[in-house]
């Protein structure tokens, strides 16, 4: 299927070369301009969600609440999702005057009255998934409008989605879980985009990778997914550090891990950088969060210093072992608006999921396919059915998030595993894969960049390249501080310090038993003499 869209892209390319002109700056391709208005801020996170799904489809994004919106941002957009908590009929009649002509319109959430919440289950194109407790609005079909998807509670059925023309109408304020797979589905309809029905992706991602990782582990993961012919990715954290803080271990420190590294590229593993310790403030690395400040629930002050040190040294001590990231991660996947944007400073791609706004990183997006962020311009490769668990059948509930997610064209099957678990914990899930049909994704393969002012790194056809401007900053930003070499001596010395204390103790204890029962003794003696 891949190689079929490859040749379909070379050839339409040869085209547009081969035509006088068409390859020239003034007749560069346009780009569809997408609108997406909400009602009140209580739907800005609603209207992130969309304009970032809407990334999806190579446009421009703008979003717009109601009370701000322009007649010349609605003239000028080919598609407009209109995200409302209750109908607007003058709205309606707006976009109709002020809209360009065949411009396509998507109504998201209230259409003709109060909510409805059944214990839904969700039937669109011939699949049907259990979910429950789907809020849904009444939809009047109009005459003329084509039933696209319906939810049912055993009763009763509401329509869910509906269509005619260049209007489509989505019954639900619900664009994540079940139901938001036919709203990311319906989008394809909405943008004319002709992709194919049948085409999905799917990747691994080793996880939380460290120094402390046993390299023997990485060894045999990677010769069973090369055994399998199945690239993957690794999430490599730099730099590990104990809880308390004293214990921190770098690559110099394991020069086994560093070679298992390696190896796993030379397996077909394609590096990510996964945050640089993996912790903030404490914790042990791979527990902690790092661009976030979860005990608040806020953005990491000093934001852009904090994080452009973390970044670069990530990336410098990886570079400085050979070791070259294709993309980013960000641990727990939270992160502030503004840290997408710096990190797209230095990456092209991230792995991952999304976080929404700035007030709290529990509310999130877990895209069903990739996508361009719609603020940061990052390529997304998203994170769909979750971790292996450490528990028998694991791969199960995973493996039928991913049949779910097969009703959405382009969707991308992402999971990670965790290099401690039993290999056959892996078996289960890569078989569950494999019988699906997927396309594995190789970032080898693909384009990606990382870039700095001391190196510049480039993935494509299945070469990694890295190229060093500035090498004395790169071994700067690489130097392991001498503390951090000291204090694995530290913590051992405190520890024989402390068993030496407790050691002592021990003898005074038993010394003085010992005296007291020797004193005892004495005294029964006198007694019995003077008796």
């Amino acid at each position: 299927m891949w190689a079929k869209r490859l040749l379909a892209m070379m050839f339409a390319g040869a085209i547009a070369l081969s035509a006088p002109g068409l390859a020239s700056a003034e007749r560069a391709p346009i780009v569809p301009t997408c609108l997406i208005v909400y009602q009140n801020e209580d739907l800005r996170d609603d209207a992130n969600i969309a304009a970032n799904l809407a990334g999806h489809f190579n446009m421009n994004r703008e979003i717009e609440p109601l009370s701000q919106l322009t007649p010349e941002a609605v003239a000028k957009a080919d598609s407009i999702i209109a995200i409302l908590q209750k109908p607007d009929e003058t709205f309606e009649r707006k976009l109709q005057a002020e809209g360009k002509p065949g411009h396509s319109v998507l109504w998201v959430g209230a259409a003709d009255g109060d909510s409805k919440t059944p214990a839904a289950e969700i039937r669109y194109k011939g699949n049907v998934i259990q979910e429950l407790n789907t809020t849904v609005y009444p939809l009047r079909v109009r005459e003329g409008m084509d039933k696209l998807a319906e939810v049912s509670d055993g009763t009763n059925v509401y329509t869910l989605a509906a269509h005619a023309g260049n209007e489509w109408r989505y019954a639900s304020p619900q664009l994540t879980g079940a139901p938001g797979l036919v709203f990311a589905d319906m989008l394809h309809d909405v943008f004319h985009a002709e992709h194919a029905d049948d085409y999905h992706e799917a990747y691994i991602r080793i996880e939380d990778v460290h120094p402390l990782t046993d390299p023997k582990k990485l060894r045999a993961i990677a010769d069973f997914l090369y055994s399998r012919h199945i690239p993957f990715m690794v999430a490599v954290i730099p730099v590990y550090t104990d809880a308390a803080g004293g214990n921190v271990v770098n690559f110099e420190d394991k020069p086994e891990f560093t070679a298992a590294l390696h190896y796993m590229e030379d397996r077909g593993g394609s590096l990510i950088m996964h945050g640089y310790k993996h912790r903030y403030r404490d914790g042990e690395t791979g527990e902690g969060f790092e661009f976030w400040d979860a005990q608040s629930d806020k953005p990491i002050p000093d934001e852009a210093a904090y994080m452009t040190d973390k970044l670069e040294k990530g990336i410098a001590r990886m570079a400085k072992q050979g070791l070259y990231p294709l993309a980013f991660e960000p641990p727990h996947y939270a992160m502030s608006q503004t840290g997408y944007r710096i990190v797209n400073r230095y990456f092209s791609t991230l792995v991952g999921n999304l976080q929404l706004n700035d007030t709290t990183y529990l509310v999130s997006q877990q895209p069903p396919y990739r996508l361009q962020h719609s603020l940061a311009g990052l390529k997304v490769v998203p994170e769909t059915i979750g971790y292996v668990a450490d528990e028998a059948g694991a791969a199960a509930p995973m493996l039928e998030k991913a049949k779910q997610l097969m009703i959405v064209r382009d969707s991308v099957i992402g999971a990670f595993f965790h290099p401690y678990l039993k290999l056959s914990q892996l078996t289960e899930l890569v078989d569950g894969l494999s019988a699906l049909n997927v396309d594995f994704i190789d970032l080898k393969a693909e384009s990606n960049e990382v870039r700095t002012d001391f190196i510049t790194i480039r993935s494509d056809g299945g070469q990694v390249t890295a190229s060093i401007q500035n090498r004395s900053k790169l071994d700067a930003l690489a130097a392991v501080p001498a503390k951090s070499k000291l204090a694995p001596l530290f913590s051992l010395v405190m520890t024989w310090g402390i068993a030496a204390v407790v050691t002592l103790f021990l003898i005074m204890f038993f010394w003085f038993l010992l005296l007291l029962r020797t004193r005892r003794k004495k005294r029964l003696f006198y007694e019995e003499v003077r008796s």
